[in-house]
């Protein structure tokens, strides 16, 4: 479950559950229907994700820098589940305009 507050203390786990849920979202796409359904889960994830960025100033850098090492070690995984979804036909169009907001979130959140 997701905190209502984010903090030094969950900001970590808090990450890694929207990363796990990105990977396991990504990796349910198989078609155009399973695609159109991960686009709210997706949203989801795009929220939470700005939310840990707007708490980042308040917490301390040694977990900023735990929180971008998760990002950086991550997204190369994230980016080949994102680019084997997008070679079915179809699925590009409906996920690029939500995958391109979730990973700017993650930049954004850590940067």
């Amino acid at each position: 479950e997701f905190p209502t507050e984010i903090n030094a203390g969950n900001a970590l786990s808090a990450l890694n559950g929207i990363m796990g849920n990105a990977s396991k979202t990504m990796k349910s796409v198989k078609d155009v229907d399973s695609a159109k359904a991960a686009l709210p889960e997706i949203d989801k994830m795009t929220s939470q994700v700005k939310t840990i960025g707007s708490s980042l100033g308040s917490l301390p850098e040694p977990v900023k820098a735990k929180l971008l090492k998760a990002v950086q070690d991550f997204a190369p995984g994230f980016m080949k589940l994102v680019n084997k979804a997008y070679k079915i036909e179809g699925v590009e169009a409906i996920l690029e305009p939500k995958i391109g907001p979730l990973l700017k979130a993650m930049e954004d959140a850590v940067s």
